[in-house]
């Protein structure tokens, strides 16, 4: 399959060897820009309009979506089936960073912010290894009550009393946490390497393409895959 890839880590050349190995005759050039890049004007008049393509991307500011009027675009995160399989992997992948720090889930305090896909994936599994956590969410306060120890919202927490806490929040949350507290926030928008990590705390967005490259590169695979067939 002929394909032009925007992105250098680890998924995206995954992904440029997935549509290598297909040999799908395809009419027009397929273009994919890495789900978390933020598509520009500037990068939509310069690499795609002058090409006769289909363009696949994750994240685009309002300018480039309206000069793509007309002109064959997917996003990958309005799909819901890409969401939710990208949430799974940001879950799994989260809940990973516990073993690095030797935190055994079922043993600890936890608390997770915000119940959207990945708060809920992280409650399924958690729920599963028999883990007590707490969820601070508002807008989905009664589907949470369902897995987790207790619910609340924000302005009733108090930090301190966790041992780990995990914002899926999509704005990053200014939590004090003590210094024994493991502070993982998935809102970040890159992902901090564990031995640069301050007082326990990092930011570690992007955790599929990190974590789980090829499985990652698989999920917008078949994402293409289901747009042009």
């Amino acid at each position: 399959m002929k394909a032009k890839i925007f992105g250098n880590d680890e998924r995206m050349a995954a992904l440029w060897q997935l549509m290598l190995d297909d040999e799908t005759k395809n009419k027009k050039e397929i273009f994919v820009a890495a789900p978390q890049t933020s598509v520009d004007a500037a990068f939509v008049k310069k690499e795609i309009l002058p090409c006769n393509s289909v363009f696949f991307y994750g994240k685009i500011d309002k300018g480039a979506l309206k000069l793509l009027d007309g002109y064959p675009n997917f996003c990958m995160l309005s799909d819901e089936i890409f969401a939710d399989q990208n949430a799974s992997l940001t879950a799994i992948a989260a809940l990973n960073i516990l073993s690095d720090f030797k935190i055994s889930p079922s043993d600890a305090k936890i608390l997770i912010i915000g119940f959207g896909r990945i708060g809920v994936h992280l409650s399924k599994i958690l729920w599963g290894l028999g883990a007590k956590y707490d969820v601070a969410s508002t807008s989905s306060a009664r589907q949470a009550r369902a897995f987790a120890n207790e619910v609340m919202s924000l302005g009733e927490l108090d930090f301190s009393k966790y041992d780990v806490i995990i914002n899926t929040a999509p704005v990053p949350i200014v939590a004090k946490p003590s210094a024994t507290t493991l502070y993982i926030d998935l809102a970040g928008d890159y992902y901090k390497d564990i031995n640069l990590m301050k007082n326990g705390s990092a930011y570690f967005g992007g955790l599929p393409a990190k974590c789980y490259p090829k499985s990652s590169a698989k999920l917008i695979y078949d994402f293409i895959k289901r747009s042009i067939k």
